[in-house]
């Protein structure tokens, strides 16, 4: 893996992305790209989600690129704390893509890794929890099928449990003498 930082690319499932460190990298030290600006803008800025607009400019200020991101606060812990800063780096990241730098794919290595910690399926104690704001009353299976796609507790992604849990910290929480086992997603 370290020579995957220092490189810029990382192997991920056999396919290789390129980190935004290197997209900025190969467009700063371009000389093509000499005089052409990366500006960025906060599109959405809420308590739960942040989207942001990257937007590439040749030497004659015209558009030539551009790059969305959306970042939820909760679906991590680093976003509980830097959402925008990783909203702000993937939507350069995208629009880098866009201008053709950075390989084949406009995922970067930092987007696909965190789309996978994203698809972890939901702990049976994330499920437990779920379930006892639902006896309460506090979340009903239309509210989750109008979200999530899904009336089913079970359905629901680890990360799509967190967000609900945490908007919901202290109301109902089951004792934690319950540790996720392997067999249901989790890796040590």
């Amino acid at each position: 893996m370290n020579e995957q930082v220092q490189t810029g690319i990382v192997n991920i499932s056999g396919k290789e992305y390129t980190t935004v460190a290197k997209r900025i990298s190969d467009f700063r030290l371009n000389p093509r790209f000499a005089d052409w600006q990366v500006l960025t803008e906060i599109i959405h800025m809420g308590d739960e989600a942040v989207v942001f607009k990257c937007t590439i400019y040749n030497f004659e200020g015209r558009p030539m690129a551009t790059g969305h991101a959306e970042e939820f606060r909760t679906s991590s812990k680093i976003n509980r704390t830097s959402a925008t800063e990783n909203c702000e780096t993937s939507a350069i990241g995208r629009a880098l893509a866009a201008l053709g730098i950075g390989g084949t794919s406009f995922a970067s290595a930092e987007e696909v890794e965190r789309a996978i910690e994203q698809q972890k399926p939901i702990t049976s104690l994330q499920v437990k929890v779920l379930e006892s704001l639902m006896e309460d009353g506090h979340i009903k299976p239309e509210h989750l099928q109008k979200v999530f796609g899904t009336d089913k507790i079970s359905e629901l992604y680890a990360v799509e449990a967190d967000r609900i849990i945490n908007k919901f910290e202290g109301v109902a929480m089951p004792p934690a003498d319950e540790t996720p086992t392997k067999d249901e997603g989790e890796t040590e």
